[in-house]
């Protein structure tokens, strides 16, 4: 992948509807794309530093020719040390994805730049992009073994654990002190308590085993042709 994609700034340029189509392309044949794009999500602190370090150690220590990952860091608002701190994690590793335009919020955008930067940048370099979390447990070969029997048109692959977010929030809410300062034994009792409601949690409510605790986060991927859809999607809004 070309180093010029370290980086990527929303744009207003519109894209021309002629991408839509690959019936309009007069260039020469493509390469074959790699299988996939692993976009596994992070942000600009120290903490998030570490795990990054850790995620290479262990889950991408065996490199694959079929894949290419990058780390995705919103860094709209990142101070100019954490931008040096970055740089050099860059120049250590080339796998950092800094979506310099992007904030670090719920609604700042993020899973779509994304997208629209591989659009912009690798249309054509991948049968898939994948969007993961840096607390999501990945088995790279079984993802390889998935994504490389499914047809990569018009295709979205994921799973949605129903997690019973109700009972587990009013069951760690116990944890929380009141204004009347709860004693050492009510909250050695919460804590008894919370711990055994988490327990329960390691089956979903149709009886499947759960992923950890620890690693839970949450995997998709979908077709490089909806990658690509997206951007023309994206520049007749703006056009």
């Amino acid at each position: 992948m070309a180093e010029s994609w370290s980086t990527f700034t929303r744009t207003s340029r519109a894209v021309p509807h002629r991408c839509i189509s690959a019936s309009t392309n007069t260039a020469p044949p493509l390469p074959s794309p790699k299988l996939l794009l692993l976009g596994i999500f992070s942000t600009a602190s120290a903490r998030a530093a570490a795990r990054r370090a850790l995620i290479r150690r262990t889950m991408l220590a065996r490199p694959d020719a079929r894949i290419d990952h990058r780390f995705v860091i919103a860094a709209a608002n990142a101070s100019m040390t954490t931008l040096r701190e970055l740089g050099s994690e860059q120049s250590a590793n080339r796998d950092l994805l800094l979506l310099r335009a992007t904030s670090e919020q719920m609604a700042g955008g993020k899973n779509l730049d994304y997208y629209l930067s591989v659009a912009e940048a690798a249309p054509h370099t991948y049968e898939w992009v994948v969007k993961a979390d840096d607390d999501t447990y990945i088995a790279i070969p079984r993802l390889i073994e998935v994504l490389g029997g499914i047809q990569a048109t018009d295709a979205f692959w994921g799973q949605h654990w129903p997690w019973p977010v109700k009972a587990l929030r009013s069951t760690v809410a116990l944890l929380r002190p009141n204004s009347t300062g709860p004693s050492m034994a009510s909250q050695m009792a919460a804590a008894r308590a919370a711990s055994s409601a988490l327990v329960g949690f390691d089956r979903s409510d149709f009886g499947e085993a759960r992923p950890s605790w620890f690693f839970c986060g949450p995997l998709y991927a979908i077709s490089a042709d909806l990658v690509r859809w997206l951007r023309c999607l994206r520049g007749s809004e703006l056009s």
